[in-house]
């Protein structure tokens, strides 16, 4: 029975990474450049933004804890970002065919996952998002409850919530845009402290300065 549980879990994650990466690949295809206010902003300068990843974790979370002393974090060199690993957790990058693509798997190996999902826009494709083009593209996922919000370090984007009508699981996400690439972050509704986490933590030029102590 654990096993199904587990395997039905694993399955639901991988149908929302999946339906995310098509999303993203049909969007950029079919998108054209528009006039727009874009949603997101520049980050804060590192200076500015060093003291904005202190993350502290609920005390009653089963999911998020810190050792003392130990401070680890996901770096990826060549778009610059970084976030910050809790205990018993690591994140690989996946292997994917397409040189422009990067993604991310959070884990513990236990069925608590979030995916970070890293596409390169094309060059005519519009960099606005908007709750119509993200309900355009994820038909399957009913997106709703969107709400505007952002990094810790300030980059904005939207916040919503999924129903997956074929893998019958709920989700959310959260997506913006940056330099050229659409980023999106996904886990199941039952992992929000891994999302918070994320949001809390994630840096851009964490592969040119060292994380900020916390």
């Amino acid at each position: 029975m654990e096993y199904s549980r587990r395997k039905r879990n694993k399955m639901c994650i991988l149908g929302v990474l999946t339906a995310l990466i098509l999303a993203g690949l049909l969007w950029f295809l079919t998108s054209s450049k528009i006039a727009q206010e874009p949603l997101w902003n520049d980050s804060a300068s590192p200076q500015e933004s060093a003291q904005a990843y202190e993350y502290v974790p609920n005390p009653d979370s089963i999911l998020i804890k810190f050792t003392e002393g130990i401070n680890t974090w996901y770096v990826n060199e060549t778009l610059r970002f970084s976030f910050r690993l809790p205990d018993g957790f690591s994140a690989p990058d996946g292997k994917v065919k397409d040189a422009n693509t990067y993604v991310v798997e959070l884990s513990n190996g236990k069925g608590n996952t979030l995916h970070i999902v890293a596409l390169k826009i094309k060059d005519n494709a519009s960099e606005t998002l908007s709750e119509d083009i993200i309900r355009q593209q994820l038909l399957e996922e009913n997106p709703h409850n969107f709400k505007a919000d952002s990094l810790k370090e300030g980059t904005k984007g939207l916040y919503f919530e999924t129903n997956s009508a074929t893998e019958g699981s709920e989700g959310i996400a959260f997506w913006f845009t940056k330099d050229g690439y659409l980023y999106t972050f996904a886990t199941a509704r039952k992992d929000a402290e891994l999302l918070e986490l994320v949001m809390q933590t994630f840096r851009f030029g964490g592969a040119v300065l060292p994380p900020p102590p916390l």
